[in-house]
């Protein structure tokens, strides 16, 4: 898909032209995606907070596999992702080499999903919503059937629709960031001069953790899941 007035190019952060389906082999597929959970979860498992540079490298990469649109789209990211950490897919491959080299390597790919898809616009910590780039463009129109675009032409772009959607998104992941796992700066707010209001010692979130005035929160903004459009090529574009 092309944006109004924009030719947009295959980012150079990742590479997917080593992408293949793997559908039509069942047994590689299972064997990759084993291997894609045994790297992450390694990595994960030895993620504490505070995370380097506030947010989980291997939970990003791995939430943008579970959540990607089609298993093609998923095929594609397992392609990119053995390829870019010098491993093979099957199990005949040899055991993971679990070492330093392997992290860093997991790091920078998953820094290049941030930066190629995740931030198409760095805000310095400013309570707005960021306005699209021609690439965050084509990722919201194909992320969405024909049916939902219908329904929002009305008021596409405005305040109300992004309220809606934002709202809708804090509730679904209850007022916590996917990665960071930070409370929203705003909800924290609410709860707790409701708390007070109310003669209560303690404001909670939604799963009775403490919530204090003092902590450190976050602003949580809408974040788009990629859509299997994104990870389609044809000489170089995106199509």
């Amino acid at each position: 898909m092309e944006a109004p007035g924009q030719q947009l190019s295959l980012l150079d952060g990742i590479d997917f032209s080593h992408a293949q389906s793997l559908s039509a082999n069942p047994q590689l597929r299972t064997e990759a995606i084993n291997r894609f959970y045994h790297v992450i979860e390694h990595f994960e498992a030895l993620e504490c907070k505070p995370y380097y540079r506030n947010y989980n490298r291997p939970g990003l990469v791995r939430l943008t596999f579970e959540y990607a649109r089609s298993a093609e789209s998923q095929d594609r990211l397992l392609s990119a992702f053995f390829h870019r950490l010098l491993l093979g897919m099957r199990d005949s491959d040899g055991d993971i080499v679990f070492d330093s080299g392997l992290r860093s390597l997991l790091f920078a790919f998953a820094e290049d999903l941030m930066n190629s898809f995740f931030i198409p616009l760095r805000a310095a910590g400013g309570k707005h919503t960021p306005q699209l780039t021609p690439l965050s463009y084509a990722a919201i129109q194909n992320a969405q059937t024909l049916e939902e675009q219908d329904q929002i032409k009305a008021f596409k772009g405005t305040p109300t629709r992004l309220s809606t959607l934002r709202s809708a998104c804090l509730v679904r992941d209850r007022y916590r960031c996917a990665i960071t796992h930070m409370f929203d700066e705003d909800e924290a707010e609410r709860r707790v001069k409701e708390a007070q209001s109310m003669g209560h010692e303690d404001a909670q979130d939604d799963e009775g953790n403490r919530l204090d005035a003092n902590d450190e929160y976050a602003f949580l903004e809408v974040a788009y899941i990629l859509p299997h459009s994104l990870t389609e090529e044809k000489n170089g574009q995106l199509v």
